[in-house]
């Protein structure tokens, strides 16, 4: 009997069984909320989004020159193929860049001989919770690419002991929103997921990106519509502002692997016109 509890147990690690419930009804919810939202796109019922100024605004960069106080342009525990001369400033936008060059980059202990290198930037300081998070971007259309927006913590950092992490990911021709939470980053261990996507088409237009974060739920917007909701894992620690093109391994002990991407599509760019926080 004590085999069978443990493997049944097992079954649901590193979730409790009560989580593993919560996160298939909410992949059931994610799932009509991202419906709606693909309806108003293609038919366009999405109205151009217009800025609210408001006096709750606690950050504000719109990219007119690039700031080294604010950010830098490398993870602060390994550059991996990240660049920093493939960041910009063009026409008041930030811009990331990705290339098919070979490049050898620090990464888990380790050098790493890559075949493209990739553009990034990361937030020297960590920004309140309970806030709302919004970001003008425009996605490249190269495929299997990840261009992403990210909110991240390690408690403890650079070791990751405890990890925080919300974001979008979009792959030139799909989007996915994403959570991320536990005790390290070690999918093996006690690391907890929850992600939710769809097939679209983003890259034709900008868009506005935003995390809406509360004490008890994370809502994810895209062009002022919800995509998707949550209440496990909402973020507790003061949060870092990561923006990036290229993350696209598909193997986390080779961090070189580049999937499916067809290096003969690049460079590609993405970009952000301006990242804006609004305390709740």
């Amino acid at each position: 009997m004590e085999k069978l509890i443990k493997w049944f147990k097992s079954l649901y690690h590193p979730y409790t069984i009560k989580e593993s419930i919560i996160l298939n009804l909410m992949q059931c919810i994610n799932f009509f909320i991202g419906k709606r939202f693909q309806f108003l796109h293609y038919f366009n019922f999405i109205k151009e989004y217009k800025i609210k100024h408001s006096n709750k605004t606690i950050f504000v960069d719109d990219f007119i020159s690039f700031n080294d106080n604010i950010w830098q342009k490398e993870f602060p525990w390994g550059n991996g193929n990240n660049e920093p001369s493939n960041v910009c400033i063009f026409k008041d936008s930030v811009i990331m860049e990705m290339n098919k060059e070979n490049y050898i980059g620090y990464w888990g202990g380790q050098n790493w001989n890559y075949i493209n290198t990739t553009g990034m930037i990361y937030s020297k300081n960590i920004y309140p919770v309970e806030a709302v998070y919004e970001f003008k971007v425009k996605f490249s259309n190269v495929k299997n690419i990840n261009q992403a927006v990210w909110l991240l913590r390690l408690k403890d950092e650079p070791l990751p002991k405890q990890i925080e992490e919300i974001d979008f990911e979009y792959y030139g021709d799909r989007i996915t929103m994403s959570q991320h939470w536990g005790n390290g980053y070690n999918h093996k261990e006690n690391h907890r997921q929850d992600s939710f996507g769809f097939k679209i088409d983003l890259s034709k237009k900008w868009h506005i990106l935003k995390f809406k974060i509360t004490k008890r739920n994370i809502y994810w917007y895209i062009d002022n519509i919800l995509v998707k909701w949550h209440f496990i894992g909402v973020p507790k620690l003061e949060q870092h502002i990561v923006l990036d093109i290229g993350n696209c391994s598909i193997d986390s002990e080779h961090p070189n692997d580049i999937g499916n991407l067809n290096l003969d599509k690049l460079p590609a760019y993405f970009k952000c016109d301006y990242i804006r926080i609004i305390k709740n």
